[in-house]
């Protein structure tokens, strides 16, 4: 175990502490988190709280100010500096769902969760240098002792129970050091984030564990887990873990290659290969791709739209225009560097990103941040959207290949669980990526979720209910804490018969042929979909 596995195992007498009382209190009458609800900044009492706050004073170097709290550690609420433009809706409320099922009639057979991860530090980004704006705030102590505490876990390598990684420098502190850690090109998780993470970890626990669908020893075999194969990813998935467990996971119920996307550079039965993207790309998919990017630069969105608003960016930012062809990244680029920046509370993001009230980007219709946000997304969905609106038949197959064999996998760990399958997990958490998110919300035809980046920590969820009175299994899908409605029949909302969302699915099921690897290398529990 490494310096931050054993720094858990330090904070876990706080962590469990405060917390359980109200958190149970609070589960009669739906999840509704320990914290209450996230707010703006407010100072707290405690020296406990303000040290994991702030993380450990460090020789020689000062102590940031005390700007967000983690009063939840004494059961008096949470709060941080945040809003649904940085964060889960869900984990800011504090409430898990925004309707309940009926107990008396349906009981909660397993879930699956696949979110995104917590808060953490910016991308390397080459297109822009480095470089968000003129005098920006870095992780470096000289720049920002708030940053630079926000990325010390207590030791030089950052560790999870999986991975350790050596130091690496923070190319946005050049020349100095920084604190923050980007390694091969990829941030870490943040102090912050981690708070973030656990309070989320508290929501599953009220969900799942209080609920009686796992027994509060977590005994092996009832959970599933999964993670990016990087540092905030696994950060969020042992934190999460330790919240709904109270423990960290173990190497020898969760080994990496069962639990990291990515351990294992070939799909392989037993690993979570098919968590990932385009596992079953091919020739086939490379060339549905290469057209739908043409038509993209060729369309009229792209050459006034996203044109106009890379324009207007990188007059703001201090950036030369982008070329057109790099708009899209471009504003990734400066999207990545106003979340992080002003999520985390650093204040030194232009003040048109951001909403005048609160200071944190403003995802306003009319905002500049909001339709950059917006434009980038679509850019990301591109793909799907084009082949849906030309031409059905081939969206349909492009979904499939570029995602689609995941809903095999999903639809036979649940009913395999609905059905009392030993076998299958009562419930799976995948730490991924928002990239992972946007497009199971375009197959399910949700354009106005699909049209935004999600926030840190956003969770889209399936649950198997089944009906006691009959016995029929049904799903449930929520994201961000709002149920959705997926399913078309009049009688299928909130909760969708298993069978008619199982035929909803089906059809982005690639058959064998086109997905040889989704057959090979993954151990049905119920027998072969009829995909394709």
């Amino acid at each position: 175990m490494g310096n931050f596995g054993r720094s858990l195992l330090l904070l876990l007498p706080l962590l469990q502490g405060a917390p359980r009382g109200p958190a149970e209190k609070a589960c009669k009458g739906g999840c509704h988190s320990p914290g209450s609800a996230l707010g703006l900044p407010r100072d707290h009492d405690g020296a406990a709280a303000e040290e994991h706050t702030l993380g450990p004073a460090v020789p020689g170097r000062p102590r940031p100010p005390k700007r967000s709290s983690l009063t939840w550690l004494r059961g008096e609420g949470f709060a941080g500096s945040t809003d649904v433009a940085c964060l889960n809706p869900a984990v800011v409320s504090g409430r898990f769902e925004d309707s309940t099922v009926d107990p008396s009639r349906y009981v909660l057979r397993a879930a699956y969760v696949m979110q995104r991860h917590c808060d953490r530090w910016i991308y390397e980004h080459d297109l822009i240098n480095n470089r968000c704006w003129p005098f920006q705030l870095n992780s470096s102590v000289q720049s920002s002792p708030w940053q630079a505490a926000e990325c010390d876990f207590g030791g030089k390598d950052l560790s999870t129970v999986w991975e350790s990684w050596p130091v690496a420098p923070d190319p946005y502190a050049a020349p100095d050091a920084g604190t923050c850690q980007v390694h091969d090109g990829t941030p870490q998780g943040t102090r912050q984030g981690q708070k973030h993470a656990h309070e989320l970890g508290e929501m599953l626990r009220c969900q799942y564990v209080d609920s009686g669908l796992i027994p509060p020893t977590c005994p092996q075999g009832s959970i599933t887990l999964h993670a990016d194969k990087v540092h905030k990813n696994e950060l969020t998935l042992q934190t999460e873990y330790e919240a709904v467990c109270g423990r960290l996971p173990s190497l020898a119920e969760f080994p990496k290659e069962k639990t990291l996307v990515g351990y294992l550079r070939e799909p392989t039965k037993g690993a979570p290969w098919y968590v990932a993207r385009k596992q079953c790309g091919g020739a086939r998919l490379d060339n549905l791709d290469r057209e739908a990017d043409a038509a993209a630069l060729k369309s009229r969105w792209w050459k006034s739209q996203v044109q106009a608003v890379a324009a207007e960016v990188a007059a703001v930012t201090g950036h030369p225009r982008p070329d057109s062809a790099m708009a899209a990244e471009f504003l990734d680029s400066i999207i990545d560097c106003v979340a992080v920046h002003a999520c985390t509370g650093l204040d030194d993001t232009p003040a048109a990103f951001l909403n005048p009230a609160s200071k944190l980007p403003d995802m306003g219709a009319v905002a500049l941040y909001g339709r950059m946000n917006r434009n980038e997304t679509a850019r990301r969905t591109w793909g799907l959207d084009y082949w849906r609106a030309t031409d059905p038949a081939v969206f349909t197959e492009y979904a499939s290949l570029y995602y689609g064999y995941f809903f095999a996998v999903l639809g036979d760990l649940l009913r395999a669980a609905a059905k009392g399958d030993p076998r299958a997990p009562k419930l799976t958490i995948s730490v991924m990526s928002d990239s992972n998110i946007s497009p199971l919300l375009a197959f399910y035809n949700l354009s106005e979720l699909a049209a935004q980046r999600p926030p840190y920590l956003s969770t889209l969820v399936h649950e198997v209910y089944e009906d006691k009175s009959v016995g029929s299994p049904a799903v449930r899908v929520l994201f961000n804490g709002g149920v959705q409605r997926v399913c078309p029949g009049p009688k299928s909302f909130p909760l969708c018969p298993f069978d008619e969302w199982a035929a909803l699915v089906a059809r982005f099921v690639p058959s064998r042929e086109a997905c040889p690897t989704l057959y090979e290398a993954y151990e049905f529990l119920g027998g072969e979909p009829q995909g394709g």
